[in-house]
């Protein structure tokens, strides 16, 4: 019969997963500086609470089966920070969360090992905060279908704001789920759980997370085999016997679902590969520049959670899309902590092993069927547990979302399940016994005195951002950044920021403000040179201040960093221009057509006679979309439909309010219309019936459809120039970020050029 305590316990242990892997450790609350200031309360008074429950509770301290790892990794990490001090800052960041999961990872151990908490806990927590998941993920679903049909297939996020984050969490959740379904004994839970596994597949299948569909391969390829090797009342012979008729039905039904399931995946996998955006070249480059820079630093790395500072200099790797993470945690590893990170790898992976065989050894097959605690329940939970490790570790191989800490901790948790000692070893050496308890009180004390310092600094950093957004009084923004940059002045984003907001302020014709922002970029840039965007910047305020020369360099340093893309390439030329140098504009504005053709359909490009003239002789390299397009404004239908149908763009809105066009088919317009999202798809839509409304004679209705599509992409003043870049704020410093990028005196096109020129011309 379970106690008060033992309910007390349990309710504790869910509320906290629920709260931690639905909110407090997703990026909403990592972002979002009042939600952090709730997280950072709940772990002070959690882990007060534990430390003082066990001194109250008189608990032993406990061997863990990784405290040897951690030895190994605290040297890697502590060589790596020694050898990129200039990056100490940055490396911080990352030395903190994974101090936080070594402090969970202790806390938990001890709670299990000394009775305060049950394995069977754990697994409740996490199957609960699954339903949170799922509920929102099926809500996205019926959202997006309601909205859109099922012309264009949903990619749910949840409450993480990425489908491979999604997917990461239900390739530890699913397996949890189908060892708590084998081992209970009501037909009513089992039933239950049958329907969250179903719903929780079929979610993992929308994310089109591949790595995840992967990683559950083998993580469920394993369960499989343990369950079978779990013999006694729990062969899987004996488990199906068991089973009513009814039930056997579902499992059938849903086993050939499955199949089916498995089959499609398999296919899509496959085409996946060579898919627009998602083909294996993106994730080659990042490969390569993980091993360039293990190159670089074999010995030491370039310190923990810098992969994102090393990849943005290395030019032609992935310029246009900054990542934190390799998409392979071996090869993260080895670019940010060398070959010690290596050997620390395989130590803990050996140690994994070992615990996880020990435990499954410790328990008997044949033992009798009584209640959760029994050794043959606990091996069935065991198989769960290592299954979701496996399947989490897989994932790893082709993505990173560990990045997240919320995936970090779920994966965390299947680790402790899969690894806890079923005979805990109590410490018995004197410098364990008084080292311990002092190493990991100072390690939470640690955590959290700088967790609360770092939170009221990044507290103040977006008042000042928000006072921006708010009243546009960016002069004011910069300077209340100071105090700021004053208390953290190693954390290079707070001098973007500053460098940004100076910048805004300088467009409105202040010159005191474009000087103080190319001070702030050149701060910047001393940390972290590498960010081409920061180079642009740079470059449009030297330009202001009539420092010709050096915005010359800057931009040529901007296009050197990112030589694919156009933009910058763009502006070297117009700079070029200025400083008097027409060869050198020349060779910048051919290297505009050879990555973008489409450029010369920008009114811009027309302003300068040297790339007018250009313009003519690459406008034969236009894409489909602009060659079909160019061809209906200059009244050749027959071309145009000639290069429309011999061409292959990709399916989206682009691809249907052209082909509408070409046909003639307002059916089709409608159709683009039903599964158009974003502004600029919407623009697409109402530029195609503006075309239509004009080719009628409706000389109002193409006026008015027109002014639609303008009205489209129109965008505020702080509005997204370039979504990828905040993956710059985002994933590598863990912090928010004014949705533009780039000043105004940067050219940046973010329209597409034959939609620009359809709108122009119609």
């Amino acid at each position: 019969m379970k106690t008060s305590s033992d309910l007390a316990a349990r309710a504790i242990v869910i509320l906290l997963c629920s709260i931690v892997l639905t909110i407090g450790a997703t990026f909403n609350s990592i972002l979002n500086p009042e939600l952090g200031v709730f997280v950072l309360g709940v772990m002070t008074l959690t882990a007060a609470v534990w430390r003082l429950w066990r001194w109250r509770r008189g608990w032993r301290w406990f061997r863990t089966p990784l405290d040897a790892a951690f030895v190994v990794w605290a040297l890697a990490f502590g060589l790596a920070l020694l050898a990129n001090l200039d990056a100490w800052r940055r490396i911080a960041i990352g030395l903190w969360y994974v101090s936080v999961y070594v402090g969970v990872w202790y806390v938990l151990l001890d709670a299990l090992a000394n009775g305060g908490i049950r394995r069977e806990m754990l697994v409740d927590g996490v199957l609960v905060a699954g339903v949170v998941v799922n509920l929102f993920g099926i809500t996205q679903v019926a959202a997006w279908t309601g909205a859109f049909g099922l012309e264009r297939l949903p990619r749910p996020v949840s409450v993480f704001g990425n489908p491979n984050f999604l997917g990461a969490f239900l390739v530890v959740l699913i397996p949890q789920a189908m060892s708590r379904a084998a081992a209970s004994r009501s037909r009513l839970i089992r039933g239950v759980l049958s329907v969250y596994i179903l719903l929780s597949l079929a979610l993992l299948f929308l994310t089109f997370s591949r790595g995840a569909w992967v990683g559950l391969a083998a993580g469920g390829a394993l369960w499989l085999w343990l369950m079978l090797r779990a013999g006694g009342r729990f062969s899987l012979r004996a488990w199906w016997q068991g089973q009513p008729n009814g039930l056997k039905a579902v499992w059938l039904a849903g086993g050939a679902a499955a199949l089916v399931v498995l089959a499609l995946a398999s296919v899509l996998l496959v085409r996946s590969l060579t898919a627009s955006g998602r083909d294996v070249g993106l994730r080659t480059e990042l490969y390569a520049a993980a091993a360039q820079l293990f190159a670089e630093k074999p010995l030491t790395g370039h310190g923990l959670f810098t992969y994102g500072r090393g990849l943005v200099r290395l030019p032609g790797i992935e310029p246009d899309k900054p990542h934190s993470h390799a998409h392979n945690i071996i090869l993260q590893v080895a670019a940010e902590t060398g070959l010690p990170g290596l050997v620390a790898l395989a130590v803990t992976l050996a140690l994994m092993t070992r615990a996880v065989r020990a435990n499954w050894k410790f328990s008997p097959p044949d033992a009798p069927l009584m209640a959760w605690g029994n050794e043959q329940r606990r091996r069935i939970m065991l198989a769960g547990a290592a299954a979701g490790v496996v399947a989490f570790g897989v994932h790893q191989l082709t993505d990173v979302p560990a990045m997240m800490p919320a995936i970090a901790l779920t994966g965390l948790i299947a680790l402790v399940l899969a690894m806890a000692p079923a005979q805990p070893q109590p410490m018995a050496a004197k410098w364990r016994l008084v080292g311990h308890p002092v190493g990991v009180t100072a390690l939470w004390v640690l955590i959290l005195v700088s967790g609360w310092w770092s939170s009221r600094v990044y507290g103040d950093y977006v008042a000042a951002l928000r006072v921006a957004t708010v009243s546009g009084d960016y002069r004011g923004a910069a300077e209340r950044l100071q105090p700021v940059i004053n208390a953290d002045p190693n954390l290079s984003l707070y001098h973007l920021g500053q460098g940004f907001l100076y910048g805004m302020a300088a467009a409105k014709g202040d010159a005191d403000a474009a000087r103080a922002g190319s001070a702030a970029y050149e701060r910047f840039l001393a940390l972290d040179p590498g960010y081409a965007l920061a180079w642009a910047n740079l470059a449009a305020l030297r330009g202001e201040l009539g420092e010709t020369e050096l915005a010359l360099e800057a931009w040529a340093r901007a296009a050197e960093l990112d030589p694919e893309i156009w933009p910058y390439a763009f502006n070297l030329g117009q700079a070029a221009e200025a400083a008097g140098d027409p060869a050198r504009a020349e060779a910048a504005y051919r290297d505009v057509l050879r990555l973008y053709p489409d450029a010369v359909l920008y009114p811009e490009w027309g302003d300068s006679a040297l790339r007018a003239s250009l313009g003519d002789i690459y406008a034969v390299g236009l894409s489909a979309p602009a060659m079909t397009v160019v061809q209906l404004v200059n009244g050749r239908l027959d071309n145009a439909r000639m290069v429309w149908e011999s061409s292959a763009p990709p399916d989206g809105v682009q691809k249907a309010v052209i082909g509408a066009l070409v046909d003639g088919d307002l059916n089709e317009l409608a159709a683009a219309e039903r599964i158009a999202i974003t502004p600029q798809e919407r623009a697409w839509v109402h530029a195609g019936r503006g075309w239509m409304a004009r080719m009628a004679g409706d000389e109002a209705g193409a006026a008015r459809e027109t002014a639609a599509a303008r009205e489209r992409l129109k965008r505020e003043p702080l509005d997204t120039d370039d979504a990828d870049a905040i993956n710059i704020a985002y994933g590598q410093f863990l912090r928010l970020a004014i949705p533009r990028w780039f000043l105004p005196g940067v050219y940046y096109p973010v329209d597409d050029a034959a939609l620009v020129y359809l709108i122009e011309n119609t």
